[in-house]
């Protein structure tokens, strides 16, 4: 009903299109909002390492289809639903890129309870500009394969989220432990 699926006659069913209404993606059960601080840091743990490992198996396929996102975000983006859709799409192409089904099970997941927090982003057209420029440097640190640079394009993608729900919420609700975690959390540990 939504377009997404087609099926075929005589059995099967195929993927019509990546552009899945968002309510399609909500959880059947409301995120409370004192459990987005969590998720949130679940996303700062797993998203930079996604990136990296991106960098390490992405083939030219996975190439394209990030930059066809960023342009689709660019160009595409008539309303801020549409952005959001395909910002999702752009970090649902960097899981596959791992080519770990898990992980794109785990970023799935993880997109699924951050539903609340992407519907207050792209608010005004800077902040789509913004997102825009964030996504390019992040293509372009996972081309170049530094983990470092992947790092610090992850931080700013991060943080850029992270602060709209501060400024939403009315303070930092974010644990303190996240923003000390910094690089390559665990490293050198135990």
């Amino acid at each position: 009903m939504s377009g997404v699926l087609q099926t075929r006659l005589g059995g099967g069913t195929v993927v019509k299109s990546d552009l899945i209404p968002t309510e399609l993606l909500a959880e059947t059960t409301e995120l409370k909002i004192g459990e987005v601080a969590g998720v949130l840091e679940a996303r700062r743990l797993l998203e930079p390492r996604v990136a990296q490992l991106a960098a390490l198996y992405m083939d030219e396929g996975d190439l394209q289809r990030l930059r066809a996102t960023i342009d689709l975000l660019r160009h595409g983006a008539e309303t801020r639903e549409r952005f959001v859709l395909f910002e999702l799409r752009f970090h649902m192409a960097l899981a596959r890129a791992t080519k770990n089904t898990t992980i794109v099970e785990l970023v799935r997941t993880l997109f699924r309870r951050l539903e609340i927090v992407r519907d207050m982003a792209m608010h005004e057209p800077e902040e789509a500009g913004r997102a825009i420029a964030i996504h390019e440097r992040t293509l372009r640190a996972i081309c170049a394969g530094d983990p470092d640079e992947i790092e610090a394009a992850m931080d700013e993608h991060l943080s850029y989220l992270e602060r709209l729900w501060e400024e939403e919420t009315g303070g930092a609700r974010l644990r303190r432990g996240l923003h000390l975690l910094g690089p390559n959390p665990g490293a050198g540990r135990i």
